[in-house]
């Protein structure tokens, strides 16, 4: 470590051991509750090592503490709006949108610490699909944490599992009122979760959307197969089907969660909606 980077591990390591101090426990104590070494816990106390963004998570986690108290000049997460959440949307069994919720506050909470502690900036240094990729998986992640929903080992699909056997697949977005797009379009529930990018690494939803799509090859599918395709810029297209016109307005009548000021209900999307040969339920943001 140079310089700089040692006073901030001695600075960081004094406000961890200040912490456990407080909270009255062990280094022995604190190694078992958040699985990190005890001899990492004693060498980062003492200023000897630098800090990961996962293991200062998973102390502050441990210690019942905000990560910014372990850290100087900390920019917090946004906050996850509760008045954003609409009501009656049906959700999968057995989770909810508290549960959800808290998924989008850990994952935003995750790009805070990267942006903070690592002065990382993801959106700069990866293409946009993959971010949008690390967004999702990053997500899945804090819902499975959050909810009695599982993340699922098969590459297909889902990409998490209820206790019931229910499939809930994960998509992310950085445009909003996004249609689905799939390498496969399933049948079952799909999460389509937009975010902003904003202040140099951190991210903020801007809107959830969820609903059951009936799969492709079935009789009235909510999925078209597109094929893959160069795009105007001859970059590779690797989404092979996407959401119908019916199929984008269940989800997006499926709006669970909507800033307004990030993601406006414009009235070409108004138009647009009362043209589809599908009920427009109550939940519905265009009702």
């Amino acid at each position: 470590m140079d310089a700089d980077d040692l006073r901030t591990a001695r600075e960081i390591g004094r406000r961890i051991f200040r912490m456990r101090s407080d909270a009255g426990i062990t280094q022995d104590k604190l190694s078992a509750i958040s699985g990190v070494d005890r001899s990492y816990i004693s060498e980062l106390e003492s200023g000897k090592c630098s800090l990961s963004v996962s293991v200062l998570y998973r102390l502050c986690t441990a210690l019942k503490v905000s990560p910014a108290a372990a850290l100087e000049d900390y920019e917090p997460a946004p906050k996850v709006r509760q008045a954003c959440f609409r009501n009656g949307v049906p959700l999968p069994p057995n989770i909810t949108a508290i549960e959800i919720g808290n998924a989008l506050q850990k994952t935003q909470d995750v790009f805070a610490l990267l942006k903070n502690a690592a002065h990382i900036d993801l959106g700069s240094i990866i293409q946009g699909n993959n971010f949008s990729g690390v967004v999702s998986n990053i997500f899945t992640k804090m819902l499975a944490e959050s909810s009695q929903y599982n993340e699922f080992s098969e590459q297909r699909y889902p990409d998490l599992k209820g206790p019931d056997g229910t499939g809930l697949e994960v998509k992310a977005s950085v445009n909003p009122w996004k249609g689905g797009e799939g390498h496969n379009g399933h049948s079952g529930w799909h999460i389509v979760v937009c975010y902003c990018k904003i202040s140099g690494g951190q991210i903020e939803f801007s809107q959830v959307e969820i609903a059951e799509l009936i799969g492709f090859g079935l009789n009235s599918s909510d999925w078209k197969y597109l094929g893959s395709k160069r795009n105007n810029n001859d970059s590779q297209r690797t989404e092979t089907y996407i959401t119908t016109a019916i199929g984008t307005a269940k989800l997006r009548d499926g709006t669970l969660y909507l800033r307004e000021d990030l993601a406006p209900v414009r009235d070409g999307m108004k138009a647009a909606r009362k043209r589809v040969d599908l009920r427009l339920p109550s939940f519905s943001p265009f009702f």
